[in-house]
This record gives structure tokens, sequence and C-alpha cells, in this order.
């Protein structure tokens, strides 16, 4: 484990906003850039928070009291904005190259960022580490990580876990379990496959990510790890031989033993509920970024009415309109935020702020 000691520098921000309700967080383009914003999803007409007026990203928050944290990108530079009151400042963070800001989780007293420093060259997978206390932060490289990512983060017990691929002759998924400091990881699966998310199920760790089984085409899977490498299983459905058909998973939750993945599958924004796939309100060409729960309603966010060129994870979107996806028992309603019609517009999490 590598820890680096950087400064961290504070702006203070134009937005100001006394929080109260649902909110989304994400991202547009406004022609030029694209915007961190947040939109209100309590009102019958969403209404929306821009973070700042330059490039920036927005994608995932954290609440610890009456302070909200979200993370994400300022200039290429990860960031995070704290918002108390009416007072909002952000926070940059220390990085190299392309970095990519994958989630965010409040621990104790501190405030996790995981993903990718220097993307495009070295690229090692990370995290941030933020003192609530002092603001303080520093950068943390991930035992096994050089070549790999972070992304999905979940807790249980004090224990810290962070979902994400490992890179040594070949990609495949793994975790680390972050106690005490000391981070450790643990290789699902042997072969060539690709981890994006964890959840606890029991004595067990869930991983669920994608391979390519006719290249560019993948197959969501997931993989349920004790303590030994085991099997991929896939969600259905399952492709074979020269197929074109694709899914990906993109977030994961365990609400009360029932197992949720969010994803894509073929252009269509899905979930799967205990392996059963299910087709979102959308079109055929939408995705679920991330999927939260508040008081028995399912919240996922992603974007609709897209244009999509490639495959994922690395297609291209030209224009869509940020979404949220709510579920409450089986009734799913979407509700449409704004739309770009020069690149992406996209929620990526969701928050309640009482």
């Amino acid at each position: 484990m590598t820890a680096l000691n950087g400064s961290t520098k504070n702006y203070t921000v134009t937005v100001t906003a006394n929080l109260s309700g649902t909110y989304a967080v994400g991202y547009y383009h406004d022609g030029i850039n694209y915007i961190a914003c947040l939109w209100n999803i309590s009102e019958a007409a969403p209404s929306r928070i821009d973070l700042e007026s330059s490039d920036s990203t927005a994608v995932s928050a954290s609440i610890s009291g009456d302070t909200v944290y979200i993370a994400g990108t300022y200039g290429g530079t990860p960031c995070y904005w704290k918002i108390s009151g009416e007072s909002a400042t952000r926070h940059d963070l220390d990085g190299t190259g392309t970095v990519v800001v994958s989630d965010s989780l409040i621990l104790g007293s501190d405030l996790y960022i995981s993903g990718i420093n220097d993307a495009d060259a070295a690229s090692e997978a990370c995290y941030w580490v933020v003192d609530l206390d002092t603001d303080t932060s520093s950068r943390v490289s991930l035992v096994g990580g050089a070549g790999g990512s972070a992304h999905e983060m979940t807790e249980s017990g004090g224990i810290l876990y962070i979902a994400g691929t490992a890179y040594s002759s070949y990609d495949t998924p793994c975790y680390w379990s972050i106690e005490a400091g000391a981070d450790t990881q643990h290789l699902v699966y042997h072969g060539i496959a690709y981890g994006k998310t964890v959840m606890i199920y029991g004595s067990n760790r869930i991983i669920g990510g994608w391979f390519d089984y006719n290249s560019p085409y993948t197959q969501a899977l997931t993989w349920t790890y004790s303590s030994a490498q085991v099997p991929a299983v896939e969600l259905p459905p399952v492709f074979t031989g020269g197929s074109s058909s694709y899914s990906i998973v993109s977030a994961s939750l365990n609400s009360g033993g029932d197992r949720y993945f969010a994803g894509q599958r073929t252009g269509m924004a899905c979930y799967w509920l205990n392996g059963v796939i299910y087709s979102l309100d959308g079109d055929d060409s939408s995705a679920a970024y991330g999927i939260k729960e508040f008081d028995s309603e399912l919240y996922m966010a992603g974007y609709v009415d897209a244009q999509q060129t490639g495959i994922p994870p690395s297609a291209a979107i030209s224009f869509s309109t940020a979404c949220v996806w709510k579920k409450t028992g089986p009734t799913v309603t979407r509700i449409d935020l704004d739309p770009s019609t020069t690149g992406e517009a996209a929620a990526r999490d969701v928050f309640v702020k009482d």
C-alpha cells in the first residue's frame, strides 16, 4: 500500500443550496463542457443545481450528519464537493494524468473515494481517503492494483470492500478488503474477465462484472466468493458463439437478501433481481449506472434516448437524457431530467437529504 500525502485545495463554488428532498447526482453537456450537477427529483418538475460552470462530473454521493459529499472530477482532477446548509466548497484531490472517479462511501470519520489514477498511462487502482474532521486527504495505491481499476464499494463490520479488476498478464476480477488502513487483494476468478461491483451476501462477497465472449461483445457475470477462486455464473440471457448481443453490470445492491444488479443489455437499461432480468422503461439506447434504496423504494440512475457508438464499457454517447427509475413495489416509473444534444447527460447516483 502506497500513500501519497497531497495537500487538498479548497474552493468556494457558486452554488448555494439548502438541500432537502431526494436528489440525483450526475452531469450534462452544455455544448462545450460536461457540467457536474444535482437534480431535485422530489419536485414534480425536477430542478437542477449546477455544481460548477466548467468541465466537471459528479458520480457519487455520501452523507454525514447534515453534510453532503459529492465525488467527481473538475477539469480532469479528482475532487469532492462539500455541501453544508447553504455553503458549498470544492476540494481538489491528488491525481496524475487521466483520473477516473468511481464511487464514494463514508466509514467512521473518513470519506473514501475509489477510482483509477493515470488511467491512460501507468493506470493504477486506488482510493482517496479524506479525514472529515480536518478535510485533509491522501491517495492510496491498492496492493496489486498496477494496471487495474477500482470501482464499487461497500462496508460490513467496519471493513471496507472495493470491487475492481487486477492485471497480471491479463485482466481478472477481484476485490480489496481494507481494515485498520491495510488492504488485501482477493482474486475471485482464474481467467480473463472484469470486476465492477461488490455486495456482501451472508458470509460471501458477490462480485459483478463481465467478460468478452465474442469481443467486443460482453456477457454479464457474477462470482460468489468465500475464500477460494470460483467459476463465473452468467446473468441471463446467456449469449453464445457469434452473437452480437451483450450485457454489462454497473451497480449492485443487497436489499434484505434480494440481490439486485443494474446495468445494460444490448443497449437497453435493465436490472437483475435474484438472477431474473427485467427491462426498464426506456428504449434501445438506455443504461442504468447506479442503484440505491431508501424507505423501501428503489432508485436506479442512468440515461435514456441516447445515441450510442460502440459496446460498453467503451461505448461513446453522442447525446442522451439523464433519468432515474423509481421502483415502488412492482411499479417502476421513470423520471426524465435534462437532455444533452452534444454529449452524454446521465444520472449516476441518488441520495436523500432530510
